[in-house]
């Protein structure tokens, strides 16, 4: 019975070909979008979820003094952790990034490297393809290196036993080889090294310093509640007694709610990625806005491709009436012609299944090579996801078959095989109202998406075009100028007498970098501040071309102490000084200028305040200004080599902002080929619906032409009704655009107004879209001839 049922599915989908493909496409197309998107969020959200008893581990944080909470702790707190039974397994971890690997005289930069002991192992259960499996940490000089890092140097994946060499580290001895994990973490390495030097306790001074990440499993059964009543009760027993000396001012409750504490707290794991944004975070952290967009637009996709499959499914089934009398008259019974109209659902929904699984890794391969392995997952590799798809397949299918099963199903066999028209044996108003209804909220979900396309990337423009504050363009910036050494300053005369070069400045920040530094100062008792910490010499400020507000930038006579510092505008804001120059901050700094301000940091946030202090060569990096037609990098490279081995780490300073703009813009370029997808997806439905118009009122359009109508009188009566649908979805769609893209720019300190122009534009760009999706089948209607279509009446 069911095989009848669907040889006579295959038989009418090969018979309506065009309406067929369109169904099969649309919903092909709406699938595969909706299957990468989700396999995307799916494995945003699935970040330390690889690691067993992953809900047991937790990151160990600080609250230190001023600076708030920071992800880091001190190195005194591993030693106390034995203190809390419920903690079953602790490891401490460091991070490097931008180590140089020497091999043969190459040096290749490798993205992180980590240094654990082997207890890292305890908690995270990295699989290792090779090597020493029970201890593959067993000591200083081994390393865990990853399969890919190994292709990369060594061409190979079985390299145990290999050596390798770190820039200005001991060669170190390959024991074991890590598989690439399929899920995701925080913590993926490169290298995992074991530490150079052991960390010790120091009861007076440990307390005192942050670095390095610690790292717990508990018990099962135990809470984190208490894991935080522990280290609680840890720091009433051990750093309180240090840092804040026991007086009947203060006691340790007031202590432990007071800003300038030291308390202990812990996060799960699975909350580090996509809802943690501290000070020292090992790394970059997802978008959990951009997860939400992405999510909206899956689920508006999909909602779009299905509108479009009933809708075409609902035009092409009403053509089928005299089919559904004639079977009646032979003994077919309702239920048998409920089946056959699923059944037929049922099959272009699975081949669309298919069609758009296949796409979607066609997909996959694509965003990957373009943005970088974006999505690392597949739908063939995990058998879960296979089986959602199918529960998914079966849903959609019953979905889009249901109305026309059981509507159609119920027409009148007698009237209609007398000659009784359509319209009096069934009603099809209520058909039309549907389709209409339908297309509406197809292209309302489609408008508000190319609404908020369009302010996404007004958004990005606005965002390219700000004046950051500073000299971004013709700055060259040495990322590893501490290789130099003692010759810092010798490499640094020998460039200012190249012509061209006009000024270069040592410090330890510059504006996008990676680097970050916070500097806290204690105004009294009860208020801190933390600045934004710029370690600079006496020719930052020429180099990177700030402007002064007030006062001047350090001289001779100003770097005689390192009391003397200045700040920036925002910093004079928080601080409530309107003429800072002179005045202190705290018991110790004295203001000697104020620089307006610049940004510094993600251009998602406001400017915060910053503080500038003095160091002639201290810092690591090199900013040189110079004309760059001038002066080649070769030139510059020369004179490097001159003075180390090392080889020259450089880039141009706008590239650091460059790498936030090609986040978002990648993120803003997503959510365009979405939702160009989306409107194909709504304008296949659309054409379809077009052509099933256009046959049903064929007669209509033939006597209108007798009657005298002209093509253009064809062409505007036919597409008045689809671009009257059209409107009234763009007007729907005005407030919930309205409301989506303010959520959007939320996000942004210095963001766009909602202007009318690009709601007018987008109305235009859905109406222009719209009349070319039915333009084809409107001037098929009106270059029809009426004798071909009025002859049988």
């Amino acid at each position: 019975m069911i095989t009848h049922f669907f040889k006579i599915a295959t038989r009418n989908i090969k018979r309506k070909g065009m309406m067929s493909f369109l169904n099969i496409a649309g919903l092909s197309l709406g699938i595969a979008s909706f299957l990468v998107i989700s396999l995307y969020v799916f494995q945003e959200n699935t970040f330390e979820k690889g690691f067993e008893d992953s809900e047991r581990i937790y990151r160990l944080e600080e609250h230190f003094l001023s600076m708030g909470q920071v992800a880091v702790t001190s190195p005194n707190l591993q030693f106390k952790l034995n203190e809390i039974p419920e903690i079953e397994a602790a490891t401490r971890v460091h991070l490097n990034v931008g180590e140089t690997v020497l091999l043969d005289g190459r040096g290749i930069k490798v993205n992180r490297t980590l240094r654990a002991k082997n207890d890292f192992f305890e908690l995270f259960d990295y699989k290792l393809s090779m090597g020493n499996q029970a201890s593959p940490l067993n000591g200083p000089g081994t390393v865990v290196i990853s399969e890919a890092l190994a292709e990369t140097i060594f061409g190979r994946k079985n390299v145990i036993g290999e050596s390798l060499k770190l820039k200005g580290k001991d060669e170190l001895i390959i024991s074991a080889v890590a598989s690439t994990p399929l899920v995701k973490s925080h913590l993926d390495f490169d290298l995992l090294v074991y530490p150079e030097k052991e960390e010790v306790f120091s009861a007076e001074s440990g307390w005192y310093g942050i670095a390095g990440y610690t790292y717990v499993r508990l018990a099962p059964n135990v809470s984190m509640a208490t894991l935080n009543t522990k280290l609680n009760e840890l720091a009433k027993a051990h750093v309180f007694p240090v840092v804040f000396k026991p007086s009947p001012d203060m006691s340790f409750e007031d202590w432990i709610v007071n800003e300038n504490r030291i308390q202990f707290m812990a996060k799960p794991i699975a909350d580090i990625y996509l809802h943690s944004n501290l000070s020292f975070e090992m790394s970059a952290g997802g978008d959990p806005q951009m997860l939400t967009t992405l999510s909206i637009i899956a689920v508006f996709i999909l909602t779009i491709a299905i509108i479009n499959f009933m809708n075409l499914t609902t035009a092409r089934s009403s053509s089928r009436t005299k089919e559904i009398g004639v079977r009646k008259v032979l003994g077919s019974k309702r239920e048998g012609l409920v089946l056959q109209f699923l059944a037929e659902s049922l099959l272009i929904t699975l081949l669309s299944a298919l069609i758009g699984a296949g796409l979607s890794e066609v997909m996959i391969y694509g965003i990957n090579a373009y943005f970088g392995s974006v999505i690392g997952l597949s739908l063939f590799s995990n058998a879960t996801l296979l089986a959602y798809m199918g529960l998914g397949v079966l849903l959609v299918g019953l979905v889009a078959g249901l109305y026309p099963a059981f509507y159609l199903s119920s027409v009148k066999v007698v009237p209609l095989l007398k000659g009784m028209r359509l319209s009096k044996v069934l009603n099809l108003n209520v058909a039309k109202l549907l389709r209409n209804g339908l297309v509406i909220t197809q292209f309302t979900l489609s408008s508000g998406m190319i609404i908020a396309t369009l302010f996404i990337y007004s958004q990005l423009v606005h965002l390219k075009n700000k004046d950051l504050g500073f000299a971004e363009n013709q700055v060259l910036v040495i990322s590893n100028a501490q290789d130099l050494k003692d010759g810092k300053q010798a490499f640094k005369n020998e460039l200012l007498k190249i012509p061209g070069v006009k000024s270069a400045s040592f410090s330890k920040r510059v504006p996008g970098g990676n680097f970050d530094d916070v500097h806290s100062i204690m105004l009294d008792a009860n208020n801190t501040v933390v600045f934004a910490a710029f370690t600079v010499d006496e020719d930052y400020k020429n180099t990177l071309g700030l402007k002064m507000k007030e006062g001047e930038w350090f001289r001779d006579e100003l770097v005689t102490s390192d009391s003397l510092v200045l700040i920036n505008n925002a910093a004079a804001q928080l601080l409530g000084l309107e003429h800072p120059v002179g005045e202190k901050i705290g018991n110790y700094y004295r203001i000697v200028g104020v620089v307006e301000d610049f940004h510094y940091g993600s251009l998602r946030n406001e400017i915060g305040p910053a503080l500038f202090n003095y160091s002639a060569t201290a810092g690591g990096q090199l900013a040189i200004q110079l004309d760059v037609n001038k002066v080649p990098t070769e030139a510059i490279a020369n004179i490097w080599s001159q003075f180390t081995a090392v080889p020259l780490e450089s880039k141009m300073l706008e590239q650091n902002f460059d790498a936030q703009f090609q986040k978002e813009t990648q993120s803003a370029n997503s959510v365009l080929a979405f939702t160009i997808l989306a409107v194909l997806i709504s304008c296949i439905g659309l054409f379809g619906l077009a052509a099933f118009t256009a046959d049903q009122r064929l007669h209509e359009f033939g006597i209108r032409k007798v009657l005298g109508a002209s093509v253009s009188d064809i062409v505007s009566t036919f597409s008045f009704d689809f671009l009257r649908l059209i409107g009234i979805a763009f007007l729907i769609s005005i407030p919930l655009a309205i409301w989506g893209v303010n959520a959007w720019l939320q996000s942004f300190a210095d963001r766009i107004s909602l202007s009318a122009g690009v709601f007018i534009l987008a109305g235009i760009l859905a109406l222009m879209i719209a009349f070319s999706t039915i333009l084809f089948q409107s001037l098929k209607a009106g270059r029809l001839n009426p004798v071909d279509t009025l002859r049988n009446e």
